[in-house]
């Protein structure tokens, strides 16, 4: 009964995770990136005027930022399962605090990796495109 109401909570979580906007196609960015700030200003918006790209260049970041969509959606659907996983052994009668131990290592290596990814994408876009993607000012060096 446990194991099926874990299964029904992670169904639930990765549903209304992508129902949020992480296939929004109305914009570049969507609504998917916000979290963290990687790749976009706080509020979901680039930190370069894409005007000043040309038409080619808008349509390769665009395919560059839908590839990466995908990862990161499936990146947070791993992290969220081990979340629940643990907060399914916190909430035990008996805590198994070795396990507890072990799923934070892991939720924060996920984390970690996801965050590290993140980086390097927002400085090959940086480098690619010789625009400030999600930094300090608008322009890079200028």
């Amino acid at each position: 009964m446990r194991n099926k109401v874990i299964i029904g909570l992670l169904l639930v979580s990765a549903i209304s995770f992508g129902a949020y906007g992480y296939h929004n196609e109305g914009s570049m960015m969507g609504r998917g990136n916000r979290a963290g700030g990687y790749g976009c200003g706080g509020n979901g918006s680039m930190m370069w005027n894409e005007n000043s790209l040309s038409e080619e260049h808008r349509a390769e970041m665009f395919e560059m930022m839908q590839g990466r969509r995908g990862v990161t959606y499936k990146e947070s659907l791993d992290i969220r399962g081990k979340e629940l996983e643990l907060e399914k052994k916190l909430a035990a009668d008996k805590v198994d605090w070795k396990g507890v131990e072990r799923l934070n290592k892991e939720i924060s290596n996920l984390k970690a990796k996801r965050r590290l990814e993140g980086m390097k994408f927002r400085k090959e876009i940086e480098d690619k495109y010789d625009v400030n993607y999600g930094g300090k000012g608008t322009s890079k060096g200028r």
